[in-house]
């Protein structure tokens, strides 16, 4: 759960420190004090759009830091690894986000830079913000059988799971045969451009490593002027046949000493060395020798080299950056070629494949509807129960399911479509919901559903955002004691402007807009006992009178002994 928030630069908000608690947390405050400022900058905590304009007159960003605790309850630490985030020992995660007035945005996870789509996958499995514009969802048919299907919990996520693994290859499937089923005319124009480009690569032959080799034959052709000089000059020098070759004239010279050596032993190591001196004279003249044949067998002129060179030029173009890429398109193009030499019979084969997966699909699909079914049948029954409890007697609720247009049967969803209907009136018949139900309702729907999703929902925090709009009377106190009994199990923050609500809270917020250094800066104060009792009872009348403060004692008293 949210266990510390800090703001800072954020609109009105200079610098805040929020530290929300177990259990029902309410904020409540004069209109325009800020109190949406609040649930925007926790909006940003989860990744929720958030514009420039939020970052404060005269600042250079706006910050908004999250601390969230038992972590691993919702997020794994394997799949926190998988997006690159390092785990906390103590199991928390530190969620940052900054927003720039030159427009940038910047969001940090456990310190780590991270993208926004990063924070945007584990946000909402953190807090989950319900407002007033949230109401639409209950309104959006698509949105429907993903609440049913939330609600049938981890059965409907194993029987989804199987039909996905199905669906994928289906999906494969279609796509092999649309590749496949190709007319005739366009499969024989494919052919032979495969065809050519294989005759086309294969007559070049260029081997990996060869462009290296011609840039370093071109640098030597280049060279071959001065190359030729000194190799004339290094094979005289090694010559056999001429006697005044530095080689002969060392050799002659060994003579010499030796026969001084002969004379007097003083001479003898200079006439070994020289020996030496000439054996290793000899093997660097036979080396030079065999080297230089090899170079001149391998010598290409230097028009040849240029065409090759230009040849690979004109390939690469067409078939890739090197020739790595150049030999990997020649052999993806010989096995399509394979493919389309035998593709009828493998079209036949997809054909067949297609039809054993849509059979398999379609059970699957069935199971799904079943237990679909069930959920249907016992969401209905529970909103209708909880729609009681919020002054709604009489009132019922169903769940439509149907099958899917032939045309788009098959849906990562299985094959059905959910609607919701709904009526206020007993003996009135259900219709569709969106068409039908008054401000008013659609907020004691939308807590309902929340409030019985919240028991299949592992979302460790729910926030509500004045969705009791439109509420009073006995209603109201409904509605407080939903919220009451929802934060037993889930931590609830909760913003709003009903006295039943804020009597009911375990801690309350109250949040004002003042003059600090001549500047309004919106500012929340943790309220005691006593300041709960003065909130309670401006939010009954206006007023903080003796009948309006023991009012709010009472109404306060009668929560704590729910």
């Amino acid at each position: 759960m949210l266990i510390k928030l800090c703001i800072s630069g954020f609109a009105l908000i200079d610098t805040l420190e929020f530290e929300p608690e177990e259990g029902l947390n309410v904020i409540s405050g004069e209109t325009g004090a800020g109190k949406s400022l609040l649930i925007d900058a926790i909006g940003a905590l989860i990744g929720n759009r958030i514009g420039k304009e939020c970052v404060r007159s005269g600042n250079e960003k706006a910050m908004v830091e999250g601390v969230f605790d038992h972590v691993s309850d919702v997020i794994s630490v394997p799949e926190l690894i998988d997006l690159g985030i390092s785990a906390d020992d103590d199991d928390l995660l530190y969620i940052t986000r900054e927003i720039y007035a030159a427009g940038k945005s910047i969001v940090r996870i456990n310190g780590k830079l991270v993208p926004l789509f990063v924070l945007k996958s584990i946000g909402p499995r953190l807090l989950d913000i319900h407002g007033q514009n949230d109401q639409q969802t209950i309104f959006t048919v698509s949105k429907h059988i993903e609440l049913l299907d939330r609600f049938a919990g981890e059965k409907m996520s194993r029987a989804i799971s199987e039909y996905t693994i199905i669906l994928d290859q289906y999906r494969v499937c279609l796509d092999e045969i649309k590749r496949l089923g190709i007319d005739p005319q366009s499969r024989q124009r494919r052919v032979e451009l495969l065809q050519y480009q294989v005759e086309e690569l294969e007559r070049a032959g260029f081997k990996v490593g060869e462009e290296e080799e011609l840039h370093e034959k071109k640098k030597l052709s280049d060279a071959i002027g001065k190359i030729s000089v000194l190799e004339q000059y290094l094979a005289d020098a090694f010559s056999s046949d001429d006697n005044s070759s530095p080689l002969s004239l060392i050799r002659e010279s060994e003579k010499r000493m030796n026969q001084l050596a002969s004379l007097t032993d003083a001479y003898r190591p200079l006439s070994d060395r020289m020996k030496a001196v000439i054996l290793d004279l000899e093997a660097v003249g036979e080396d030079f020798n065999r080297i230089q044949k090899r170079v001149k067998s391998e010598e290409m002129s230097p028009d040849d080299i240029d065409d090759r060179l230009d040849l690979l030029y004109r390939l690469k173009s067409k078939y890739g950056a090197g020739i790595p890429e150049m030999i990997k398109y020649e052999k993806d193009a010989r096995e399509e070629l394979n493919i389309l030499a035998s593709s009828e019979e493998r079209l036949r084969e997809m054909h067949t494949n297609r039809i054993s997966l849509e059979k398999d699909l379609l059970s699957k699909a069935i199971a799904i509807r079943s237990v679909r079914g069930e959920a249907a049948e016992r969401l209905s029954d529970e909103i209708v129960s909880e729609l009681s409890d919020l002054g709604m007697p009489g009132s019922s609720f169903g769940v439509v399911i149907s099958e899917r247009p032939k045309n788009r049967f098959f849906s990562k969803n299985g094959c059905d479509e959910a609607s919701f209907v709904f009526s206020a009136n007993p003996g009135e018949p259900e219709k569709p919901l969106e068409k039908i139900v008054s401000g008013g309702e659609a907020s004691r729907i939308m807590l309902a559903v929340k409030t019985i999703l919240a028991h299949a929902d592992s979302t460790p925090s729910l926030i509500f955002d004045e969705i009791d709009a439109g509420v009073s009377g006995k209603t109201a106190t409904a509605v407080s004691s939903k919220m009451k009994r929802l934060a037993r199990y889930k931590q609830v923050l909760c913003v709003t402007h009903l006295a039943q609500i804020a009597a009911a809270a375990d801690v309350n917020y109250f949040i004002t807009k003042e003059l600090l250094s001549g500047r309004t800066q919106t500012v929340l104060h943790k309220l005691d006992q006593e300041g709960q009792k003065r909130e309670v009872a401006r939010l009954l009348s206006g007023e903080t009178d003796v009948q309006s403060l023991n009012l709010s004692e009472h109404m306060i008293s009668a929560k704590e002994n729910e």
